[in-house]
């Protein structure tokens, strides 16, 4: 998917004394945008996906009008519009990788969420990984004579909550070719981030040829009902 230049609805500020700034980027965004400014943003990983780097054990975002915001698995952090379709979604702050690395979380209040890592001090720098999407990429194959779907969630993605899988993550697959109008389908999809044993999984498979059933049942069934 590409990324998108809509309204701004979200500001990104790397607070702190001395933090070092930056040209904001073009506002970007599903059903809405975001502007970045302080330390770097690199991408990362592919085109939908920034580093959010900031020298100063602090990144904050203040919410445009209509945008909510939730809390991720690890700590994250999704923001959605009022149609369901994501803004941004962030990974828990992180202060690096290996065996020093200190995890953080976002913190919502109302219309802002700040990320830390508590155990640090306020001048270690933090990072997280941000992306405008749910989804890196859908590759389409065959299984019984029918459509076959590999959905590779971004990084932010995998550890989505499955509430905004089923919305905003569900349109982002049917954007990208997956077959619309099977509850089935999108029962398989959902049940993905909803289980942990699936939510690990590489590329999350969803095939055509398997029955509508309920999505309890989708669950019970290790997201394969046959």
């Amino acid at each position: 998917m590409k990324l998108a230049t809509a309204v701004m609805v979200a500001a990104l500020v790397y607070g702190g004394a001395g933090a070092a700034r930056a040209e904001p980027t073009a506002p970007r965004g599903a059903g809405g945008a975001f502007e970045l400014s302080g330390a770097d943003d690199n991408l990362a990983q592919s085109e939908d996906e920034e580093k959010w780097e900031s020298p100063d054990n602090t990144i904050s975002v203040t919410l445009g009008a209509g945008v909510t915001a939730y809390q991720g698995l690890d700590g994250g952090v999704y923001a959605l519009d009022a149609n369901d379709d994501l803004v941004f979604a962030a990974t828990a702050p992180s202060t690096g990788d290996g065996v020093d690395q200190a995890d953080g979380s976002w913190m919502i209040d109302g219309d802002s969420a700040t990320a830390t890592v508590p155990s640090q001090s306020d001048s270690t720098p933090i990072v997280a990984l941000a992306s405008t999407g749910l989804i890196a990429k859908v590759t389409v194959s065959s299984e019984k004579g029918k459509p076959r779907y590999l959905i590779a969630p971004t990084t932010a993605g995998r550890v989505a909550p499955s509430l905004v899988h089923a919305g905003a993550g569900w349109k982002e697959a049917r954007a990208e070719g997956v077959g619309k109008g099977s509850q089935s389908l999108k029962n398989q999809y959902v049940c993905h981030p909803q289980s942990e044993a699936a939510r690990v999984k590489k590329t999350w498979n969803i095939e055509a040829w398997r029955p509508q059933v309920s999505f309890p049942a989708t669950v019970a069934a290790g997201c394969n009902p046959s």
